[in-house]
């Protein structure tokens, strides 16, 4: 399946290339991108490289593949965004970095809110959940503007690249809290 090309107010989100790998270099090299999410700084444009060709075998064994959050007024390939662990029909689990430059605009909010509609408007997904570790507050604060629900807290759920456990708090939207959500007034 190919991922389809979104545009929102701000951002395209297009499925992830080579051509992103300096601009995926630019963020994924600072100490507090990656380990947020799990994984090692990038030090050099070869690891973000081997990152993008590792998303490019996963889509070829099932995964639905990697948006780049591309800023539409630069057109700055900002961060990504995914759904994996999907299962049709049924289930996935939103993941996504953005550049630090770009926190606080609402940039993140406004790029999950479109992969949710993909999710369950096209995919006819049942389910999207999303884990953040408990000391990233900015990722826990998407998850609440995206009016998913508080689920609990996994302790030890991750065991970071570095040998540290991390607890990770869970949310997650049905397709039923989604179309509640979609018809309230703006």
């Amino acid at each position: 399946m190919s991922l389809l090309t979104i545009k929102t107010d701000r951002l395209i989100l297009r499925e992830i290339h080579r051509g992103d790998a300096n601009d995926m270099f630019d963020y994924s090299k600072k100490s507090n991108v990656g380990p947020n999410a799990g994984w090692e700084p990038h030090t050099t444009p070869s690891d973000s490289i081997n990152i993008i060709d590792m998303f490019h075998r996963n889509k070829e064994k099932g995964a639905l593949g990697v948006w780049s959050i591309v800023e539409m007024e630069s057109g700055k390939m900002i961060g990504t965004i995914e759904l994996h662990g999907y299962k049709p029909a049924h289930r996935a689990e939103l993941g996504y970095v953005l550049h630090p430059d770009y926190w606080g605009q609402g940039l993140m909010v406004e790029a999950c809110k479109a992969v949710l509609k993909f999710g369950f408007e096209y995919l006819g997904l049942k389910r999207i959940d999303c884990n953040a570790f408990s000391s990233n507050h900015q990722s826990i604060r998407v998850c609440e503007k995206l009016g998913m629900t508080y689920i609990g807290i996994k302790k030890h759920g991750y065991l970071r690249y570095d040998g540290t456990f991390f607890d990770e708090v869970m949310y997650g939207m049905t397709v039923e809290d989604y179309q509640s959500q979609s018809k309230k007034p703006v």
